[in-house]
């Protein structure tokens, strides 16, 4: 099967009225800002008949950039069923992706400090990303026992640099599972001296 990228006009693409996957104002404006900067290089997916199967966001974004043409794929090969059902996998698939959090706090910390524009990486705002940046590298030493002190002996978490256009904080959520209470008062004591704050 081998799928080519068409350009049709915005005006010929029929929405699914079925469509049960929502886009809000916010997001088509988001949208139209990775439209500016990229390219629009994620064709929108149609059925033979030009009916919208993926790419409902995308289809509005490129209305609110006043776009004639748009970059399309058909997928003629699906039966109706099929197409109906792929308008849910294609976005419910996506959904269950996870992220490497500690290489997307290198990832967006070098991005910051290069100036760029952090907004258009996708997040509602920076408490956002920070939420989804849990540093995997402070947990390991925190449960091999080997974090870095300074001569007071308080841990100094390692954060990006101060001078980047936009900091952010790595954050740390841990939940840890003990086998016995001996063992939870010392795992307790031995992070709150570490200056983690801590509840049980």
């Amino acid at each position: 099967m081998n799928l080519e990228i068409e350009y049709k006009s915005l005006s010929d693409l029929i929405p699914y009225a079925r469509n049960s996957r929502t886009h809000s104002e916010a997001q088509v404006k988001r949208l139209a800002a990775s439209i500016r900067e990229f390219g629009f290089v994620n064709p929108i997916l149609i059925s033979s008949g030009n009916d919208i199967v993926a790419g409902h966001g995308r289809a509005l974004a490129a209305e609110k950039l006043g776009l004639d043409l748009v970059p399309t794929i058909t997928l003629g090969h699906l039966s109706d069923t099929q197409r109906r059902a792929y308008v849910i996998a294609d976005n419910r698939l996506a959904e269950n992706a996870g992220w490497d959090s500690q290489m997307l706090a290198i990832e967006i910390d070098e991005l910051a400090g290069c100036g760029f524009d952090m907004d258009l990486l996708g997040f509602e705002n920076f408490r956002e990303l920070e939420a989804e940046i849990v540093d995997n590298r402070k947990l390991e030493n925190v449960i091999e026992g080997d974090t870095e002190e300074d001569e007071a002996g308080e841990f100094e978490p390692d954060l990006p640099d101060e001078n980047a256009e936009k900091k952010i904080e790595a954050k740390l959520v841990l939940t840890i599972t003990c086998e016995s209470d001996d063992q939870l008062e010392e795992l307790f004591q031995e992070l709150n001296e570490r200056g983690f704050k801590v509840r049980v």
